[in-house]
């Protein structure tokens, strides 16, 4: 598990820094202007999962990853659908989740 909450501008982990299995907590990028993870990670993970897509189209890794890519915002999961079982979260222990 790998926790950010810094307040970098730009990405501090990149996708060769990442191990099959791991979930990453990023929270520090909540401005356009801030960004710790390299946009590979968000195109990667197997599943990544945001409180809000609409908060998530204006700041942060999902702007930065998506910001004009409907599509690639598309597979991303707001955390109220798993809770509610409207979507799985991880399925497998090997997955990368964000």
């Amino acid at each position: 598990m790998i926790v950010s909450a810094t307040a970098s501008q730009e990405p501090l982990l990149q996708w060769s820094d990442i191990q099959p299995g791991t979930h990453i907590t990023a929270i520090g990028a909540d401005s356009a202007d801030k960004q710790e993870l390299d946009p590979a990670i968000i195109r990667r993970a197997d599943l990544v999962v945001t409180d809000s897509r609409v908060q998530g189209r204006s700041r942060g890794e999902l702007w930065h990853t998506y910001r004009v890519d409907n599509a690639g915002m598309s597979r991303i999961v707001e955390i109220g659908e798993i809770i509610s079982g409207m979507v799985k979260g991880r399925t497998a222990a090997e997955q990368v989740t964000v």
